[in-house]
């Protein structure tokens, strides 16, 4: 089994690089990518030999980058890419710089809705928590029609995101632009660093799923078809069906953060590993 979908706390994820090769061998994995949001400093880690040594299965050079298609956030997984050019290409966010906007953005919202509480986390998650938190306790009758209640498996910050901070139609719509890049452009850096784009997480995009799955399908060389959205609504096998009738490659990961789903989560078959090099997918 492989996993092509795994975050480390260089963007928002609980585990060191150390801790994700350590698992990822104990689970006897073919293959594993880090997939960072906008974010490769793991692959410098990686490039010490003390510290690949404690995996010997495969490894795909990957990264998610944060982007907008019509004004939605969509998220473009690139594999096989040359980490030393995307270096020079791609915006990199980090935790902090996260936390600062979503905070301040998130702020502003709060005064128009007439709260004199303010945010104050230091990191993305703790923001969100924090916001969390003031939906659930203040009263407000704006904050008190927002339901954070689960769905495709998503947590309370999952729902949060996605349905709400991301969502055009949401008191607490963050607008992006600006601070993401386009898709288009998203695709265009990993194409130019060598590698394929890969829509994530399709499904998830709640009641936008369908507009960003068909207006991507032409641009995107894959589709991660093995993740958990798309195993709660029964998707992964529609999606697959898609990839064969687009001529799009196939992938899948547990989209690891070290909460909700445990590393290893999602069983991708060795089959996706062999597509990805026989297309050319470099591994390291």
């Amino acid at each position: 089994m492989i996993d092509l979908h795994i975050h480390t706390q260089f963007s928002d994820g609980k585990d060191s690089v150390e801790e994700v090769l350590k698992q990822a061998q104990n689970l006897a994995l073919t293959a594993i990518s880090i997939t960072d949001h906008d974010n490769i400093e793991a692959y410098d880690v990686l490039s010490k030999p003390d510290i690949r040594a404690l995996y010997t299965g495969k490894i795909i050079p990957g990264v998610e980058i944060s982007s907008l298609f019509n004004g939605t956030v969509v998220h473009i997984l690139g594999y096989g890419v040359d980490i030393e050019k995307l270096k020079g290409r791609m915006k990199t966010i980090d935790g902090k710089m996260w936390a600062d906007f979503a905070r301040n953005y998130l702020n502003g919202k709060l005064k128009k809705l007439g709260l004199a509480t303010e945010l104050k986390g230091q990191t993305w998650v703790g923001v969100l928590r924090e916001l969390i938190e003031i939906i659930e306790t203040s009263g407000n009758p704006v904050l008190k029609s927002i339901d954070l209640t689960s769905v495709l498996g998503k947590s309370k910050i999952g729902m949060l995101v996605w349905y709400h901070i991301y969502d055009k139609e949401s008191p607490l719509y963050i607008d992006y632009t600006g601070f993401y890049v386009s898709s288009d452009e998203a695709i265009k850096i990993i194409h130019d660093c060598g590698g394929i784009a890969v829509l994530a997480h399709p499904i998830g995009y709640g009641k936008y799923s369908d507009m960003v799955l068909n207006g991507l399908c032409g641009k995107v060389d894959g589709i991660e078809c093995y993740h958990y959205t798309a195993e709660s609504s029964g998707d992964i096998d529609r999606l697959i069906s898609i990839c064969k009738e687009k001529g799009l490659l196939v992938t899948g990961g547990t989209d690891y953060h070290g909460a909700q789903y445990p590393f290893g989560y999602m069983q991708v078959p060795d089959t996706v590993l062999e597509r990805l090099i026989a297309s050319g997918v470099r591994t390291i």
